[in-house]
């Protein structure tokens, strides 16, 4: 589910940016995600790993609880971590703010012993009226996953998403410019207890210390979209003072993708 997981969950600045201005902006009116039917998005993936393009479209509608919702398509499986996220879920528009359903896998992270997805119900995932570092919303929750007969891994996480920087113009890394961006980061952070019973006795281990494991700040600029996605995977695990018991997961991860908007078409 690599794919999937490299697809939702952006930021170190790929490109160069001009006019930085971290204040609010004057005009906070406008479409930061034009959701008409037909309307498409290409985006060059880069991470450590692999390179690729994303092509992104907005594909039909759908309606739940009352709200109707945008379906997004890819050509093929995505490889970034935003077209990912959009193709797992649907999106709606009210007003300055976007609302997100989707899900974020962890398998390709943590292990296929971990592939667990994150689901994002009508989560708030930009507004483009909120001042710098605002939160914007967040999920928790936790899983159990059976490990061995006498291991029992915890996972708790937490989704949140706050916004970012506002710039008037911003250049992306091939050299395209925009106005009127507006950032947002999108953060995963998870903690990981072993709770194991060893010659009888039960305790508890914490595998993982709370920590960011994703992080993903997403730019989108007025009247276009999403310009420019940089998504950091990254955890480290402590070491388990007992002999001979090994995790099913690779003792630290750290991984980087970018997604730059190539060419775009909106109505």
């Amino acid at each position: 589910m690599k794919k999937v997981f490299v697809l939702l969950f952006s930021m170190a600045l790929f490109g160069c940016s001009s006019d930085d201005n971290s204040g609010t902006d004057n005009n906070n009116s406008g479409d930061f995600l034009p959701q008409q039917q037909g309307n498409y998005w290409v985006y060059d993936v880069i991470s450590d790993e692999f390179s690729g393009r994303d092509s992104l479209y907005v594909s039909g509608t759908t309606t739940s609880q009352g709200n109707t919702y945008y379906t997004y398509s890819s050509s093929e499986v995505p490889f970034g971590f935003y077209s990912g996220l959009m193709t797992s879920g649907q999106s709606r528009v009210s007003d300055s703010k976007i609302f997100m359903n989707g899900a974020i896998g962890l398998g390709d992270m943590l292990g296929e012993d971990f592939d667990f997805e994150i689901d994002l119900n009508d989560f708030l995932i930009f507004d483009g009226n909120a001042s710098q570092g605002t939160a914007l919303d967040s999920e928790s929750g936790e899983f159990e996953i059976p490990y061995q007969e006498d291991v029992t891994l915890k996972i708790e996480y937490t989704l949140s998403a706050k916004a970012g920087q506002n710039y008037p113009n911003y250049t992306t890394s091939n050299g395209n410019s925009y106005e009127n961006v507006k950032a947002v980061t999108v953060a995963v952070t998870a903690k990981i207890t072993a709770n194991v019973v060893f010659s009888g006795f039960p305790f508890s281990l914490t595998v993982l210390d709370n920590q960011d494991i994703i992080s993903s700040t997403q730019y989108y600029a007025n009247n276009v979209g999403v310009i420019f996605v940089n998504t950091d995977f990254q955890y480290q695990l402590n070491e388990i003072p007992i002999p001979g018991f090994e995790l099913p997961i690779p003792q630290n991860f750290q991984s980087n993708t970018t997604e730059v908007l190539d060419d775009y078409s909106v109505e």
